[in-house]
């Protein structure tokens, strides 16, 4: 940005900034939603806020010539009560660091990795919430971190390193097995918890007590409840799960009515 804005290459100058704000929301943001609401690490909830309130600095600095007032009523919103310029436009423009390239690299080919896999998901005509055993990539390799990135994003029990069609594709494993079909499952059930919560206008952080009636009391509804009872638990903040009594909220998953309802703990 600053080599483009000293040459008054205005639109060059600005485009780096969409690209960061599209990569803070749609991929650091979005992936640390569990880091934000559901973290048992104190310290590390801290670290995920602190980057996010040093990004958005930083931004509010890289706008501030483009966009004076907007970045300045975001600057200002971010640094109230702390021992900083009282106004955007009092900081210095902030100067590059060293840039670790391979990095950056290694970042580029999971992400490619993760385009892919859902476009091969969105062919086959599978869900992303319903878990696949595995997808092989052709590129760079990747860090086990990296590669658990790629692998929740797709949502397939591993990624791996390979020979596939050709340099930045992928070939992702569709097989379906019944323990990958519970899985699939549960996470449908989390997902209309979910819903009934935000319905019921809890707070993202209220415990609750959960009760889920389904329908067939031996279907593969109720083994998926049962096999991942403690996932269900976890993932919708619920101290306690009960499978039978007086249910709420109707729902259908995978063609079995269930009924779902929650009381705030």
């Amino acid at each position: 940005m600053t080599k483009q804005a000293d040459s008054y290459q205005i639109a060059r100058a600005v485009r780096p900034l969409r690209d960061l704000v599209d990569d803070l929301s749609n991929w650091y943001v979005r992936r640390s939603r569990r880091r934000f609401s559901k973290n048992d690490s104190a310290a590390d909830q801290a670290s995920a806020y602190a980057t996010l309130h040093y990004v958005l600095i930083r931004m509010s600095q890289l706008l501030a010539p483009w966009s004076p007032f907007v970045a300045d009523k975001i600057y200002r919103g971010l640094t109230e009560g702390m021992d900083l310029a009282t106004s955007v436009h009092l900081t210095d423009w902030p100067e590059a660091g060293e840039v670790n390239q391979a990095l950056l690299d290694q970042m580029a080919t999971t992400r490619t990795i993760v385009t892919a896999g859902l476009a091969e998901r969105a062919s086959a005509g599978i869900k992303v919430r319903q878990p696949l055993s595995s997808l092989v990539y052709n590129g760079l390799e990747l860090s086990d971190g990296l590669l658990g990135i790629a692998a929740e994003e797709v949502n397939v029990k591993s990624v791996l390193r390979g020979e596939a069609a050709g340099e930045g594709t992928v070939v992702l494993d569709t097989t379906m097995t019944h323990e990958l079909k519970l899985e699939g499952i549960m996470r449908d059930v989390v997902r209309q918890v979910q819903n009934v919560r935000k319905g019921a206008g809890l707070a993202v952080d209220d415990r609750i007590v959960l009760t889920l009636v389904p329908e067939d009391a031996n279907g593969e509804l109720m083994q998926a409840i049962q096999l991942y009872d403690d996932v269900i638990k976890a993932e919708t903040l619920a101290d306690e799960l009960n499978l039978d009594g007086v249910g709420g909220e109707q729902c259908k998953i995978n063609g079995e009515m269930l009924a779902i309802r929650v009381e705030k703990k």
